[in-house]
């Protein structure tokens, strides 16, 4: 089934691009790109507001949770928050940010999913984007800078000799790239990994379970 996204801006900084364009990009993004491989499909079109049965994508100024740049969550609907200010002042892509939530928002909706690694007490989100966040390895679609992200291969802990992600940045299953992140839970603790980094964050901290990290990006 297609799903239909409302994108519209909240925010009173400016987006540095035409939101209809980019909109058409998105669009782009995920027919071409991330729906033939996670086997979603998405129209999205601008407005100026929510649409009752919708998902929604909308910029709006500040982060309301700390460490975000972008995030997405469950609203009555699944709903993608951009933070245009607070993405400038990390000197941040808002495009790489918009297309990272867009495409974990599409492939897990409501941020619940796990994939068990070779250490079977070890679960991994399954968010695919945050291994491959940041700038560095976004593409071009239609004039945007576009999100990468990891393929199912990556969360399949017996694969091998296959492509883990869409820019082919990664060789191995559960590997990360040196500007991502993964977040996983053990022994009942969430835990969120940067390169060889781990920081710990209570079990319930659910915004935390979806946000968009500021460091790495």
């Amino acid at each position: 089934m297609t799903q239909r996204i409302a994108v519209y801006n909240r925010a009173s900084a400016p987006l540095g691009l035409d939101l209809s364009a980019f909109v058409g990009a998105l669009n782009e993004y995920v027919s071409a790109h991330l729906g033939p491989v996670w086997d979603v499909s998405a129209e999205l079109h601008a407005t100026d507001r929510p649409v009752p049965g919708e998902w929604s994508m909308v910029f709006l100024d500040r982060a309301d949770v700390a460490g975000a740049l972008a995030y997405h969550d469950e609203e009555g609907a699944p709903v993608a928050k951009v933070f245009v200010e607070t993405i400038q002042q990390y000197k941040a892509s808002l495009t790489v940010a918009a297309s990272h939530e867009l495409a974990e928002m599409l492939v897990d909706p409501l941020a619940s999913f796990w994939a068990a690694t070779a250490n079977v007490q070890r679960m991994v989100a399954l968010e695919v984007c945050d291994p491959v966040q940041g700038d560095s390895l976004g593409f071009d679609v239609g004039g945007f800078l576009m999100s990468d992200f990891v393929y199912p291969a990556w969360f399949d802990r017996g694969s091998s000799g296959v492509q883990f992600d869409h820019q082919k940045a990664l060789s191995a299953p559960f590997q990360v790239h040196s500007g991502g992140y993964v977040i996983q839970m053990s022994n009942g603790s969430e835990t969120e990994q940067f390169g060889d980094r781990v920081i710990p964050h209570p079990f319930d901290s659910h915004a935390a379970r979806r946000h968009l990290a500021m460091e790495g990006a």
